[in-house]
């Protein structure tokens, strides 16, 4: 294949990602990949592909191939940040994060993407100073106000985080990471149908492309709305593992029988059959400890 015609699959399947068509994205970069396995633009492409398509392992091991080709290239940096992100590796996904800024020479969309990571992720606070930042670098960039309303409602700034994010949905109505943002938003004011018909437009959102990312849970609203009907059961208390009042007298009577036998065998060591007795006392009610645990896990797992 010749220089013209990769740099068309190139341009093609960049285009069809943009698009959300995911899947001819992934045929065009297995095709390039397939001629050149050392082409950092076609694993880059294929990474935000399989992202787009939830494959996330997948989208690791293309993103790492890429920054292996081009450690400092941008695109390849920032694959590896989205996948990370999405793989709950977040130390990883702000360290590449940051290198695709540098790279890129403080590029607008890798800094408003990095906002809504921040906001996402990180100290709601901290957050919104940088979106705040990011914003007035870029005015009208649905993205970066969208960060800013995001922290701003972590930080339970509603009336400014609504201002903030009608702003994101004025310079783009389908911005996915505003529209999620907004969710929130009208979920808390108990705005529930309009929450429900906004989170039906971002999910069928052909826009839905690899490089919005969200944690899922924080859409769901039902979780949000209910509290949890399977709670995860509190650790029981030191009482708890005796089980009952007779299981108490148990580990004492136990403990009493093998200080009496210590002390007959060392009359004279009156402290030693206490130290025993207490000993005993602890490591039995251990014991019946781990047997209530071991049997607290196999009721919850049948």
């Amino acid at each position: 294949m010749d220089t013209n015609r990769a740099e068309e699959m190139t341009e093609q399947a960049a285009r069809s990602l943009a698009a959300g068509e995911p899947l001819r994205a992934l045929a065009l970069a297995d095709q390039l990949v397939s001629i050149n396995r050392d082409d950092a633009t076609a694993r880059v492409i294929r990474s935000h592909a399989l992202l787009a398509t939830n494959s996330v392992e997948e989208a690791m091991q293309e993103a790492n191939i890429a920054v292996l080709l081009d450690n400092e290239n941008e695109d390849a940096q920032m694959a590896l940040a989205l996948a990370a992100w999405r793989g709950r590796q977040i130390l990883l996904a702000q360290h590449a994060f940051e290198r695709a800024i540098q790279f890129s020479g403080q590029r607008s969309l890798f800094e408003a993407q990095y906002a809504w990571f921040q906001s996402s992720e990180l100290n709601a606070r901290s957050a919104e100073k940088l979106a705040e930042r990011t914003v007035g670098r870029s005015p009208d960039c649905a993205v970066a106000w969208a960060s800013l309303g995001l922290a701003q409602f972590r930080l339970n700034k509603g009336d400014e985080a609504a201002r903030s994010l009608r702003r994101a949905l004025e310079i783009d109505p389908y911005s996915p990471e505003a529209q999620s943002a907004m969710i929130r938003v009208l979920k808390r004011r108990g705005e529930n149908r309009q929450a429900d018909a906004l989170r039906e437009v971002l999910q069928e959102s052909p826009r839905r492309h690899a490089f919005f990312v969200e944690r899922p849970e924080e859409l769901d609203l039902e979780t949000v709305a209910m509290p949890d009907s399977n709670p995860t059961p509190a650790r029981p208390t030191i009482w708890a593992y005796a089980g009952s009042t007779k299981r108490v007298f148990q580990h004492l009577f136990l403990g009493m029988v093998i200080s009496v036998v210590v002390l007959a065998l060392f009359p004279r060591q009156p402290i030693l059959a206490l130290m025993v007795f207490s000993a005993a006392v602890v490591g039995l009610g251990i014991i019946f400890r781990q047997r209530l645990i071991s049997g607290e896990s196999k009721k919850r797992t049948s």
